[in-house]
């Protein structure tokens, strides 16, 4: 089934079973590389996923610039 989740004045759109990789993407998307674990929480709650604790170290580390 398509889901629709709304962060910050935008729609994603991505497959039920598919919530983990579409937050990953939506993160590395983000233009801002600095972002909280408050922020993670959040778009966390939105796709409906709870990430483990190593899980949000490797989301939130530092990605290089491309």
């Amino acid at each position: 089934m398509i889901e629709r989740a709304g962060i910050k004045r935008r729609s994603v759109y991505y497959l039920s079973d598919k919530n983990k990789i579409a937050l990953q993407s939506l993160i590395q998307s983000k233009k801002s590389k600095i972002f909280s674990y408050q922020e993670l929480s959040n778009m966390s709650k939105v796709f409906d996923v709870k990430p483990s604790s190593k899980e949000k170290s490797s989301l939130l580390l530092k990605k290089p610039h491309r």
